[in-house]
């Protein structure tokens, strides 16, 4: 985990459907990294389905990184916690754009690596 999540609840109901695509999408045999923007008015269950997923399939991914992207601030600040996570400490007190470039091409870089990752 390279930052912080919110809370995970176990109770889940009225996504299934939701989950089930999200898994297929992400599981999908087709070569290449996968990505998946979930998108909408607050208060919809957005992050509890994520957080449901993650929950269920956790093991397949050797990172996750949440980005809380409610403002500009909030996702330079995730980005900047992954970064200091993952040995990139001084990068944080660069340009916003430029720290969420670098730490997406380090995560590609560290992820290519990885043989068992689906991707983020």
């Amino acid at each position: 985990m390279l930052c912080e999540m919110p809370i995970s609840t176990k109770d889940f109901f009225g996504r299934v459907p939701d989950l089930k695509k999200l898994a297929e999408i992400m599981h999908s045999r087709d070569p290449g990294q996968k990505a998946v923007v979930i998108y909408g008015l607050g208060a919809f269950g957005k992050s509890r389905l994520v957080l449901q997923y993650i929950d269920m399939y956790e093991a397949r991914y050797s990172t996750i990184l949440w980005v809380n992207a409610a403002t500009l601030e909030t996702a330079v600040g995730s980005f900047c916690q992954a970064a200091q996570s993952s040995k990139l400490e001084g990068l944080c007190y660069r340009h916003p754009l430029e720290v969420i470039k670098t730490s997406l091409s380090f995560i590609a870089g560290f992820r290519s690596h990885k043989t068992r990752t689906p991707g983020f």
